[in-house]
């Protein structure tokens, strides 16, 4: 099991967030204004796999051409190398953050964050399987919850809330900045600011 931690992810992570929700955001609105009329007519499971096939093409297209983006298309599913770390899968959350898989054995391993068995071409056997996740919300279904979740068999070893967007850092201007009488501007961190667990 290659599971790397919750820090090592904001850190390797962090700048594709903003891509991350930008996929989850695109991907369900695409569904509900394409399907809305009909959407009494699909099940859950499969309006799941639309939302699910929507936000992975639409990361597809924001990633796509990036350095070090891998893009897998195999076994009728995406799968997004970031980097030699990590594996990212898009999948619908209940509200523990665990996904809904296929019991196949490939899914299976997935889900333990086991790569030495799943045999899906250019995936580094040590990277750490990341699920990309939306949450339902029924009253409002343009707005998902979103999450980032590294599975850990029963479950998640850790998870990021992406649906809060950090806040700008506290920005301090001291008078006197320079020799010239000119401003100086201190961007101060928020250190009390962390992602969910």
């Amino acid at each position: 099991m290659a599971v790397r931690g919750r820090e090592i992810a904001d850190t390797e992570l962090n700048q594709y967030f903003d891509d991350f929700r930008g996929a989850i955001v695109a991907g369900t609105a695409h569904f509900w204004t394409a399907y809305e009329a009909d959407a009494y007519r699909i099940t859950t499971v499969c309006r799941a796999n639309m939302i699910r096939c929507f936000i992975a093409d639409e990361l597809k297209q924001r990633l796509d051409g990036k350095s070090g983006i891998k893009i897998i298309e195999d076994q009728q599913t995406t799968a997004i190398c970031l980097g030699h770390n990590w594996l990212l899968k898009v999948h619908k959350f209940d509200e523990e953050c665990h996904a809904a898989i296929n019991r196949t054995q490939t899914c299976l391993d997935l889900n333990d964050n086991d790569l030495y068995e799943v045999k899906l071409p250019g995936i580094p056997e040590d990277a750490t399987v990341v699920f990309l996740g939306y949450i339902e919300i029924l009253g409002d279904r343009l707005h998902p919850e979103m999450r980032l979740s590294c599975p850990d068999g029963t479950k998640p070893a850790w998870v990021i809330d992406l649906s809060e967007v950090p806040e700008l850092p506290i920005v301090e201007i001291i008078g006197g900045g320079d020799q010239q009488g000119g401003t100086k501007v201190v961007v101060k961190p928020d250190k009390g600011k962390k992602s969910s667990q």
